[in-house]
């Protein structure tokens, strides 16, 4: 049932684009080592942000987010259509920062072409904003479903409160430091929208610990 999408896409070609006043501005080299199907860009000037922990102070939602990514994206091009909420501290360690794993990122695309637009809301403002364009390795590449109506789906914060129902609280215990982060997309392989819960080590190790249906909220083995 289930297809992670970091098996078989590798690198793209990216131009990343300025949003206001950063300070995250230096610029980064690709990375070698890729987790692959995420964008790696040639330069960036993302946000500092802070932890994901289980006793932050309570951000918007996945889908809250969306609204303020949504009005970017349309202006973009007028046919914009979502396809995934990437896991943000994977995107971070891709371009080149600590998986620190604050914000939302959203990945738009046209209806009529493979042109890719990533945007990161993060405390209640964009962030950051890269357009890119994949190259797909592998045969066959992972084929992404344009998300249904968010109305149709549960919210991250409905997906953390399962988590932390299935265990999740007890690894926050064992270590105070876990990020977790949550990744939203429909994989046609799996037949249906599914969030991922991931861990982020300090390390950089990433580990998937949950497999949620989307529509339904129920664990997906």
């Amino acid at each position: 049932m289930k297809q992670l999408s970091e098996i078989t896409l590798l690198g793209f070609l990216i131009i990343f684009m300025a949003v206001g006043c950063t300070k995250r501005d230096s610029l980064i080299e690709i990375v070698e080592a890729i987790p692959t199907g995420y964008p790696v860009p040639t330069k960036n000037t993302l946000e500092n942000s802070y932890p994901v922990l289980m006793n932050e102070e309570k951000q918007l939602s996945a889908f809250e987010a969306f609204q303020i990514a949504e009005a970017v994206a349309l202006r973009w091009k007028p046919d914009a259509i979502l396809y995934r909420i990437p896991a943000t501290g994977i995107m971070e360690m891709n371009l080149g920062f600590p998986p620190i794993g604050s914000g939302w990122f959203f990945l738009f695309k046209g209806e009529k072409d493979d042109l890719e637009y990533y945007i990161l809301v993060n405390n209640n403002d964009i962030a950051g904003i890269t357009e890119a364009q994949p190259i797909l390795v592998g045969e066959p590449p992972i084929k992404f479903i344009p998300l249904p109506s968010l109305e149709k789906m549960i919210d991250s914060d409905d997906v953390f409160e399962i988590f932390i129902q299935n265990s999740g609280d007890a690894k926050f215990k064992e270590n105070t430091q876990t990020i977790i982060n949550l990744q939203l997309e429909y994989l046609e392989a799996n037949g249906l929208p599914m969030w991922t819960v991931f861990s982020l080590a300090q390390d950089g190790t990433i580990t998937p610990l949950l497999h949620i249906n989307a529509f339904t909220g129920e664990i997906v083995k």
